[in-house]
């Protein structure tokens, strides 16, 4: 499987490894998985990390239907029926990664994200890492109506590179 043998390239996480072979397995080759005949108890260690965007349901911005645990957490909020562009954390906009976003769904290729987020306030200066992998989904066999992802945050010492990019 090509896209797996990119995503190993672009990640040190075994977990985005883990989950794109789980949803890649959920389709026949070459046609995208359905989420709704997902059964995301086939790997509850990844739940937390998990979320799913509502394709049929958003207008002009991407909103989520479900999200986990630890994507709440870093939000700071309970994410499912919300924007991730409107509750964005860090500095600068969420613009270019709702834009890869869309090309994913509009081009029905996978997309991933890599990029550091520097948190300022007067309690704290550091510099976090937020890293997606996104796969869009049908259940008609044509039209994009979900696209379920994993995200991870982890602290780093300082500013890193970005990755935006599409997986061919």
């Amino acid at each position: 499987m090509a896209q797996i043998e990119t995503i190993a390239r672009l990640t040190t996480s075994p977990l985005f490894v883990e989950f794109a072979t789980y949803v890649l397995s959920q389709s026949d080759d070459g046609k995208l998985p359905d989420y709704l005949t997902m059964n995301l108890m086939d790997v509850p260690h990844l739940v937390p990390r998990i979320f799913v965007l509502d394709v049929q349901n958003s207008v002009g911005k991407l909103r989520s239907k479900f999200s986990g645990t630890v994507i709440d957490s870093f939000y700071g909020v309970n994410m499912s029926g919300k924007c991730p562009i409107d509750h964005y954390k860090g500095e600068g906009t969420f613009d270019e990664i709702e834009a890869i976003f869309w090309k994913s769904i509009r081009t029905k290729t996978p997309a991933y994200t890599c990029r550091p987020i520097h948190l300022v306030n007067e309690y704290v200066d550091r510099f976090k890492v937020a890293e997606t992998l996104l796969f869009p989904c049908t259940s008609d066999g044509t039209n994009v109506n979900y696209a379920i992802g994993l995200a991870d945050y982890f602290d780093i010492n300082s500013a890193g590179d970005r990755c935006i990019t599409l997986i061919e």
